[in-house]
């Protein structure tokens, strides 16, 4: 009888893997770059964060959360990538930096978010996101320790979170605890808040 033919597995080289996350690494660096010159530097340096010229809060944050959506999009891409390529000491420093990068405008977000909620209080779709930036933090650090164990099955575990997010935020009762906030703030019900400003 015939052997069977070997199975063929699709890889990806190493280099061309590597350039995709420095040239990634560079656009995500210029942007850091902003964040710290405009966001992080009013924060460390008057001790607050001030309003871009010609942007409203409700602009600003959405402007923040849609880019760290962009974001994990394209992580989310290099993700499925790498499981074609052979691991190398250059791809974990590569992958270690573009985590580092990604932590920063997952930050820059949620400041963002914070500016948003503390001029006009909280609602069910501030508390949702806000959830969710805490949702990608945890994944950056479970995806740092995968780096270590190499036993982790990281899809899995990431898929996991994600369903235990969802059924966490159903069950937090979300209107109550944006009544609560609002009412310990000084806001009033959630009703009365204007949406979009």
């Amino acid at each position: 009888p015939a052997s069977p033919l070997p199975e063929r597995r699709i890889t990806l080289g190493t280099t061309t893997t590597i350039v995709v996350l420095l040239m990634t690494l560079l656009v995500y660096a210029l942007f850091c770059v902003v964040q710290f010159r405009f966001l992080f530097a009013g924060l460390f340096m008057n001790g607050s964060i001030a309003l871009p010229d010609g942007l409203t809060y409700s602009d600003y944050a959405r402007n923040g959360f849609f880019q760290l959506l962009a974001v994990t999009a394209i992580n989310l891409t290099i993700a499925v990538a790498l499981t074609f390529t052979p691991r190398t000491r250059s791809l974990t420093v590569s992958l270690i930096a573009l985590m580092t990068e990604t932590a920063i405008m997952l930050v820059s977000a949620a400041l963002r978010l914070g500016l948003y909620i503390d001029a006009y209080g909280l609602t069910w779709l501030r508390y949702v996101s806000m959830t969710f930036i805490a949702l990608l933090a945890v994944a950056i650090l479970l995806c740092l320790v995968r780096l270590k164990v190499q036993r982790l099955p990281l899809i899995a575990t990431l898929v996991a979170l994600f369903i235990v997010w969802y059924v966490a935020l159903g069950f937090s009762n979300p209107y109550w605890i944006c009544e609560t906030y609002n009412a310990f703030h000084g806001f009033g019900t959630v009703a009365s808040i204007q949406p979009i400003r």
